[in-house]
């Protein structure tokens, strides 16, 4: 059989344990969007599509949660993956936050 193993040699004690270890290591940061009413729902896509690698569909959705609940998690991934992102729409003025990923699994 094969040696449960994740990235970091943490050996858990079953799959299951595995997965959600791997999971929580890999996920420990998310960046939320916030609506604001002077970007259009076209660039704020685009940067999407761009920045994150949204699809378009998931872009549109990204956008609409956000101007109708005023935020939306757009992605989340290792801190490092997560302030590139964040600090690259920050860049071209799309407001975002970087926070801590919270799993809701338990």
């Amino acid at each position: 059989m094969e040696e449960l193993q994740c990235r970091t040699g943490i050996k858990p004690d079953s799959h299951q344990n595995l997965v959600y270890y791997c999971m929580s290591e890999s996920k420990t940061h998310k960046v939320t969007l916030y609506n604001d009413d002077v970007l259009s729902f076209q660039y704020i896509m685009a940067c999407l599509i761009q920045v994150c690698d949204h699809t378009p569909n998931q872009a549109e959705q990204c956008a609409i949660t956000a101007h109708n609940k005023g935020q939306v998690d757009i992605a989340s991934g290792s801190f490092d993956e997560m302030y590139k992102i964040k600090e690259t729409l920050e860049y071209v003025s799309v407001k975002t936050s970087l926070e801590q990923y919270e799993s809701n699994m338990h």
